[in-house]
């Protein structure tokens, strides 16, 4: 039997579409994301895109500060190769979630 793809998802908060992203097989732990570029590099505290374990993109944020997962975010993630080279959304967790409560305003970059 072949995997049907979920269509794009969109979801007002990250903790909304990580915890949809963990429905569909993927962990905070083999989770990236990469951050809004802030003085010439990328800023671990404002989240734009999620990557999978095998470097696919599989959410963006939107410049409304909501989210979309992309279409085949459900995919099977193949778990072999390098990481990808950014930050790891488990490691950051914590840290993600107490900056969106602490600067909302720049949340939504």
């Amino acid at each position: 039997m072949s995997h049907i793809r979920k269509q794009s998802a969109q979801f007002s908060r990250i903790e909304e579409l990580v915890s949809e992203l963990e429905k569909s097989g993927h962990t905070k732990s083999r989770l990236w994301y990469s951050g809004a570029l802030t003085n010439g590099g990328p800023d671990k505290r404002f989240p734009v895109a999620v990557i999978s374990a095998d470097c696919r993109v599989i959410a963006q944020k939107r410049p409304d500060g909501t989210w979309v997962a992309l279409y085949g975010y459900d995919d099977p993630v193949c778990y072999e190769g390098p990481e990808p080279n950014a930050f790891n959304l488990d490691e950051y967790w914590l840290q993600i979630l107490t900056w969106q409560l602490l600067l909302p305003h720049q949340a939504g970059k």
